[in-house]
């Protein structure tokens, strides 16, 4: 009897032991999730600040993440549009409460659509200005967006014109 209770006492305490060991191995996977995570937030934080990126890069940024979109906005945006007379531009601002996310994800695809088909152009203007162009097919849209560098070299959306009929 006392050798049964000498083997599962024995048992016991291996088991326990093992216990020890993998909570604390857990702990330090833990702590080393959390700095991960740090480390990941931080460079989240690093690229929004990192400016020196050329249109195309920036702009792929742009169409896909909402919240890096609504940081690239220059506000008041100014946005100019027809009134429903078609005699000449009605000029807006949105603020950045009122701005809504504007989806650029299929504008490769769009000449593939069966109905409102568009072209997208991009026009440098000098060295500091973009226009992101979307020009219709048979259809009457005309869309520009003006990007403009800052002082700091980051691109921003500065005015959107809708001249569309």
């Amino acid at each position: 009897m006392k050798n049964i209770f000498i083997i599962i006492f024995s048992l016991f305490l291996v088991i326990s032991c093992n216990n020890k060991k993998r909570k604390s191995t857990s702990v330090n996977t833990n702590t080393l999730l959390n700095l991960d995570t740090v480390q990941r937030k931080k460079t989240k934080v690093d690229e929004t600040d990192n400016c020196s990126i050329i249109f195309d890069e920036f702009f792929e940024r742009f169409s896909k993440d909402s919240i890096f979109q609504k940081q690239r906005v220059k506000y008041p945006l100014k946005w100019s549009y027809y009134d429903e007379s078609y005699e000449k531009l009605t000029i807006d601002y949105v603020m950045k409460k009122d701005f809504a996310y504007i989806d650029f994800s299929e504008d490769k695809n769009a000449m593939e659509n069966e109905s409102g088909k568009y072209k997208v152009f991009i026009e440098k203007k000098g060295k500091n200005k973009i226009n992101y162009l979307l020009k219709g097919y048979d259809n009457g849209l005309y869309m520009k967006y003006i990007f403009e560098l800052d002082e700091r070299e980051c691109w921003y959306l500065v005015e959107i014109i809708d001249e569309s009929t």
